[in-house]
């Protein structure tokens, strides 16, 4: 330290005042070592600070890279619990099958090995006539002898007619079978179907009843069962001599709901079938009945439609009404008539020809004895079989034959016919906390209302769905989309009434169809589109509006065939549609051309390399045979069915940006999209050259059209928009 004035330290020549981080002087020595370390060190940091920053950002793609493979690995998972589901469901259906083919061989060994005994049988019967007839004419001819020769001597014409008449002998009359004889059924001891006919005399009505059963046998293994509720005539004595047929016997009379639950407790098929034995099986009945169980586990209970002997309707499906009673709905009317003529659920049906699941039956107890001897027993099974939460329908295509009032006549005032009022008012005791929600007493307008009920009873909602024709899926993709969005409305239970208006006084100007559009929009309470682009468009020209998304419906297509073996391209699309028409011309590459009506412009494209195929029933063995799709719109509206239809197929599918408009497809990773011809044309080589990008392109444009427009989500969509209906109607 030199000089005073305040102590200053004096720094080496080498070092240099410098300004620090807070802006205060620091010394910087180049030599010092300490401060070579520092720099160091910062150094060091800097580098692994970038390090770091690497390091995080190769984290970050990791994990990005990880959440796509989670992603693919999560549809790979969902796709491939939906196909074990599927096949689940198949298995069953397989297991099911054979079961039922396997009865079914069984039985028709037992139709051919009772064929081959009354083939037997008639043999001996043939031998045993042909030999008593050879006898009666030697004894006749020894005895006549004589008088032949005199009458008609050799070489006349007399004798040479006689002894052609002897050499050919004269048929043999077949005898007449006994009138009102036994019927003879060919049935099976392991049946699917048992069929259960009650009875208190009034044979001949039984026999015709038999006999129609016999003339028009189910495909299926079936018995009958006839319980003889102590017929005062020969109606035991003759069902027991009918072959085929299981006579079971009351030892006193108990009435219809008694007869019938004796026969159920004596039947070994899965399904029951009570049968009135003035009723007649029409053709195709009782595989109607059958088939219509065997569509959906969920139906309990399955009612014919009955008609009078001269053709009248007498009832397709029963109504009850709050107070109890019941109608007949149709009674009288045209038996074809539409109205009529559709399967759907209804309150009850007749009792007169019923087919119930054997389990359920016995679930809910069978008939209820409380209304022994008859009447609303059938009614009041088909509300304990819903109370289950199974369904009771009515299926038109089952007709029977039904002599009304033969078993217990017309009359409600005397014999068993009283019954029906005293039994009302012990239906209305037991079920009166379901009855409320039933309507009033018959008018027409609740005669419509209640012909058909929905998922909350006669009461429920009503979708009345209206388009400019009915709907035919196998020609155009609006068609197919409405088609399976009113097949979910049905399975989910509701009410659909179809209105088609072909031809309204705006067709053809626009800005009047556009107002009057836009008015219904802002009319209803809800308003359904087809993709979210036209939501968004929608919602900017009705802000107000509630506008949701209801779009196509595609359904997973399984096992998807590789690129190895496959060729050509496919476009598929209604020629009454001019962007279809418009895309076929300028595409010439098409080689399989699909759709309905196609006009002589399409048609005239036709050569070697372009195969005009025009309507075909059935799209999937050219998905799995064309190497890919196009879809080379240059004009149109709406999701296009075409392209959901080939991608869910497992096609790859090149598309200009028309075609996947509101599909919400990424090009390159679902889907190849180009807007000019040459990109169009690169696409399509690509798809044909690279298998890699085909398989690749396969799989997640399939993934992605279920993801979106999978059966699922449609049925999402229909029960959030069911939902809201019903808040709007409470």
């Amino acid at each position: 330290m030199a000089g005073g004035g305040g102590g200053a330290a004096h720094l080496p020549a080498r070092c240099r005042l410098g300004r620090g981080a807070a802006g205060t002087a620091a010394a910087q020595c180049p030599g010092d070592p300490d401060l070579t370390l520092v720099r160091d060190a910062r150094r060091t940091l800097a580098q692994q600070q970038d390090q770091v920053a690497q390091l995080r950002g190769e984290l970050a793609h990791e994990r990005q890279q990880a959440a796509v493979v989670e992603a693919a690995t999560t549809r790979r998972r969902e796709r491939q619990e939906r196909d074990l589901r599927r096949l689940g469901s198949e298995l069953a259906g397989a297991n099911r099958r054979a079961q039922r083919a396997e009865s079914l061989a069984d039985w028709q060994r037992e139709i051919a090995g009772e064929a081959q005994r009354r083939a037997a049988e008639l043999e001996r019967q043939v031998q045993a006539l042909q030999t008593e007839q050879s006898a009666t004419a030697a004894r006749l001819i020894s005895r006549y002898r004589g008088t032949v020769e005199r009458a008609a001597p050799r070489g006349t014409l007399r004798r040479d007619l006689y002894e052609r008449a002897l050499g050919r002998g004269l048929p043999a009359a077949a005898p007449d079978a006994a009138p009102g004889g036994p019927v003879r059924l060919c049935t099976s001891t392991s049946p699917l179907l048992s069929i259960v006919v009650p009875v208190h005399g009034k044979w001949d009505y039984t026999r015709a009843c038999l006999a129609s059963i016999e003339a028009h046998r189910p495909a299926v293994p079936f018995e009958v069962l006839v319980v003889d509720d102590a017929s005062p005539d020969r109606t035991a004595e003759l069902v027991s001599a009918s072959p085929g047929v299981r006579l079971v016997r009351t030892e006193h009379n108990v009435g219809f709901v008694g007869a019938c639950n004796l026969g159920a407790s004596h039947a070994r098929g899965a399904y029951l079938l009570f049968l009135n034995n003035d009723t007649e099986v029409r053709p195709g009945a009782l595989d109607a009945l059958v088939d219509a169980a065997d569509s959906d586990d969920r139906i309990g209970l399955v009612g014919a439609m009955l008609v009078y002997p001269d053709g009248r309707l007498q009832e397709s499906g029963g109504i009850a009404w709050a107070d109890g009673s019941g109608w007949n709905y149709g009674r009288d009317h045209d038996a074809h008539a539409p109205g009529f003529t559709v399967r759907r659920d209804v309150d009850y049906c007749s009792g007169a020809a019923i087919l119930v699941r054997q389990e359920l039956f016995e679930a809910v107890g069978g008939f209820d004895q409380r209304y022994a001897p008859a009447y609303y027993e059938d009614t009041d099974l088909a509300f304990a079989i819903r109370a289950t939460g199974h369904r009771t329908i009515v299926d038109p295509r089952a007709v029977m034959v039904h002599h009304e009032g033969v078993s217990h006549g017309t009359g409600v005032t005397g014999g068993v016919k009283r019954f029906q009022e005293i039994n009302r008012a012990q239906f209305v005791d037991k079920w009166a906390s379901s009855l409320v929600e039933h309507l009033p007493a018959a008018s027409e307008l609740n005669v419509w209302l209640a012909r058909q009920r929905g998922p909350a009873g006669p009461r429920g909602g009503l979708v009345l769905v209206a388009d400019h024709q009915v709907p035919m899926p196998d020609r155009d993709s609006g068609s197919l989309r409405t088609h399976r969005l009113l097949l979910q409305l049905v399975e989910l239970g509701e009410r659909v009434v179809f209105y088609e208006a072909r031809a309204t006084a705006l067709a053809g100007k626009a800005a009047a169809s556009r107002e009057l559009e836009l008015g219904l929009v802002r009319a209803a309470d809800l308003t359904l589109v087809v993709s979210e682009h036209e939501q968004v468009l929608l919602r900017d020209l009705v802000p107000e509006a509630d506008v949701r998304v209801l779009s196509n419906v595609h359904h997973p297509a399984g096992a998807v065939p590789g690129p190895q073996g496959r060729a050509g391209l496919l476009f598929v699309g209604s020629f009454d549609h001019l962007p279809n028409r418009d895309a076929v011309a300028i595409q010439a590459t098409v080689l399989h051309v699909v759709g309905s009506n196609p006009s002589p412009d399409v048609l005239e494209l036709a050569d070697d390399t372009v195969e005009i195929h025009g309507w075909v029933a059935d799209l999937v063995p050219l998905h799995q045979r064309c190497r890919l799709s196009v879809a080379p719109l240059r004009f149109g509206a709406g999701v296009k069915g075409k392209v959901g239809e080939s991608m869910t197929a497992g096609l790859p599918t090149v598309c200009t940006p028309v075609a996947v408009e509101g599909m919400a497809l990424v090009d390159g990773e679902h889907v190849l999209v180009a807007a000019d011809a040459r990109g169009f044309a690169d696409h399509v080589v690509a798809l044909l050259d690279d298998d890699a990008l085909w398989c690749t392109l396969s799989e997640t444009g399939a993934s992605a059209i279920t993801e979106r427009f999978g059966p699922d989500v449609a049925r999402a969509a229909l029960r959030d928009v069911l939902a809201t209906a019903a808040k709007l109607g409470s």
